[in-house]
């Protein structure tokens, strides 16, 4: 008898496009413009999966980068596609940015690897002991997977300065009998705001992801460096620790009457 053919578990398919990289384009890549990549299908207006794509790691001269995602939720996972993952690479045949333009912006990569050693409690039983080191008012990771939002870093880089104070207009002194009033004195032209092109300040989240003891996010936000001022970067550098925040206990919130459709 003949063997039925086996699933089809991995499509790959190419696709090559020409893209021309100047710094305006560069910088927005990297200021996080959103962007994503979606799974169609013929016939619907709504993609079946949307992948979000950050091509930041490029700029700063990465190989590849990728995103995957299991299509568990869609019907390519019936027969007779039986397709369980979708992932996207985009590799570069050169770098992305010239020599000139690589060395006029300077990228600047902050790269949150991972968070190791989280604590990972043994589940409390009741009329249990505190003995075994089972305390009821901690939570194993199974358990936080399903009150808690998924886990995330959170910081900010290069904070902005406070905006120098206006100095205060005097009144023209009211002119005495028979003298001219004096001119009303011409406004200072404003400064041009500070950091027009160097506004790299915004709250940076990573991805999301399952708790566990070592939750791994390998998450990179890319700073144009070369359009920072270098005393502003190195005493930033310098006198301002970078503090990343990790939420692995976000609770998700309780539904309310709204949300139940009542």
């Amino acid at each position: 008898a003949n063997k039925e053919p086996e699933p089809l578990t991995e499509w790959v398919h190419t696709f090559e496009v020409t893209v021309l990289v100047n710094e305006d384009n560069a910088c927005a890549i990297c200021r996080g413009v959103d962007s994503s990549i979606g799974l169609s299908k013929a016939g619907l207006d709504v993609p079946m999966l949307l992948l979000p794509l950050d091509l930041a790691p490029l700029v700063a001269g990465d190989k590849a980068v990728s995103v995957s995602a299991a299509l568990s939720s869609t019907e390519l996972v019936q027969n007779p596609w039986n397709v369980t993952n979708f992932t996207v690479e985009v590799t570069p045949s050169q770098p992305l940015l010239t020599p000139s333009l690589e060395t006029r912006l300077n990228p600047l990569s902050v790269t949150i690897v991972a968070a190791e050693d989280l604590p990972d409690h043994q589940q409390y039983t009741l009329m249990g002991t505190w003995k075994d080191g089972a305390n009821p008012r901690t939570q194993t990771n199974v358990q936080l997977r399903e009150l808690c939002k998924p886990a995330f870093c959170r910081y900010s880089f290069m904070k902005p300065a406070p905006p120098p104070a206006k100095k205060r207009r005097t009144a023209p002194k009211e002119p005495e009998e028979g003298e001219e009033a004096e001119p009303e004195p011409e406004p200072e032209p404003e400064e041009e705001a500070q950091g027009q092109n160097t506004d790299w300040t915004k709250t940076v989240e990573t991805h999301s992801m399952p708790q566990d003891k070592k939750v791994r996010f390998k998450h990179k936000k890319v700073y144009m460096a070369g359009l920072m001022h270098p005393d502003d970067l190195i005493h930033h550098l310098k006198t301002s620790p970078l503090e990343v925040e990790l939420h692995d206990r976000d609770h998700i919130p309780a539904p309310t009457a709204k949300d139940m459709g009542e």
